[in-house]
């Protein structure tokens, strides 16, 4: 008999974010509760072809991480699957999840589909990250990584890396409180259709040790990454 699949979306106090829990037939598995679920975004998006989607050929998905919040620590994985009528979740200690193949997709496509857990940040974040200018960002070599209200105070920060020069930058776009989402979704969007070295406030972090030269496509509002500017 195959199980049933429930997909929540539950707050995650330690990133400050939100995590996936799956529900095996009403409770967690004894794969996934030693750990927390992996972000929404992580799992579901995009809604058209979300990671948690079964398809013929299997693949290794991380369902989820260490409860400190760091991917790639204590990361639990499931092999999926889809045989026929049913859908597999293959773990590495041999556990097997079976599931209806109808009623998990449905259950995927529900979950990917419903944004009533998303704080304001988390809808500007979806919206931006909807309505990149992919091609634009790509001829800088820019790769979106995520977008974030928690690294300064009223302040929505898109995070990219930077391929070849190997850097991390954080763009800063003002969120006085109470600002519509519209409004900074909007900004950030104007902002990103220009060229990076006439971007306002950025901050840039080097990824290879011992780098100290700013990146090639600096502008003037371009500094050093500090965390004097940032939360506590």
């Amino acid at each position: 008999m195959p199980s049933t699949l429930r997909l929540e979306i539950v707050p995650h106090p330690e990133t400050k974010g939100f995590a996936v829990r799956p529900l095996v037939d009403g409770a967690e598995p004894a794969i996934i509760a030693v750990a927390v679920g992996a972000d929404p975004d992580d799992l579901l998006w995009p809604p058209e072809a979300p990671a948690l989607a079964a398809t013929d050929v299997p693949r290794a998905v991380v369902v989820a991480i260490c409860d400190c919040g760091v991917r790639g620590c204590g990361d639990v994985s499931v092999e999926i699957a889809r045989r026929g009528a049913t859908v597999e979740w293959r773990a590495a200690d041999g556990t097997v999840l079976t599931f209806d193949a109808a009623a998990y997709d449905a259950e995927v496509a529900r979950a990917a589909a419903d944004r009533r857990w998303e704080s304001p940040d988390r809808t500007a974040a979806r919206l931006v990250r909807a309505a990149l200018p992919v091609e634009h960002l790509t001829r800088w070599r820019l790769a979106f990584e995520w977008a974030s209200v928690h690294l300064r105070p009223a302040t929505f920060t898109i995070a990219f890396t930077l391929e070849g020069d190997s850097f991390q930058l954080f763009l800063h776009v003002p969120w006085p409180e109470g600002a519509p989402v519209d409004d900074v979704v909007a900004r950030a969007l104007a902002l990103l259709a220009t060229a990076p070295r006439d971007w306002p406030d950025v901050e840039y972090s080097a990824m290879r040790t011992g780098r100290v030269a700013p990146p090639r496509l600096a502008g003037p509002g371009w500094r050093p990454y500090s965390t004097r500017t940032q939360r506590p």
